[in-house]
């Protein structure tokens, strides 16, 4: 198994469109891609094991990877340095749940 790592940078957003550069075409702008919109009857996939799930469109699927446009929404994330894994793994989980507790102000 390998992995495909690019680099993207937004570099413009209208309405549902979104343009985007990335170290993998020499930093040059890529075509507008396109952000999937709200679908109510959406069913989560069984991955998702009942939670919160982000909806997407299945655009392409080959047997090695899976193209999906997903629906524009919001992450929140943190980082640590100079840490053990396991230190940083607990240090960014109660970060991010006192974020979602509404110690986010």
């Amino acid at each position: 198994l390998s992995w495909l790592s690019v680099a993207l940078t937004v570099v413009g957003v209208s309405g549902s469109s979104l343009r985007f550069s990335g170290n993998s075409a020499g930093n040059q702008e890529q075509e507008v891609v396109r952000m999937a919109a709200v679908d109510e009857s959406w069913v989560k996939p069984k991955f998702c094991n009942g939670l919160d799930c982000p909806q997407y469109q299945r655009v392409n699927k080959t047997d090695d990877y899976e193209v999906r446009r997903y629906v524009a929404s919001r992450w929140e994330s943190t980082t640590s340095a100079d840490i053990s894994y396991g230190s940083a793994s607990y240090q960014n989980f109660m970060r991010l749940f006192r974020y979602i507790s509404g110690n986010n102000a």
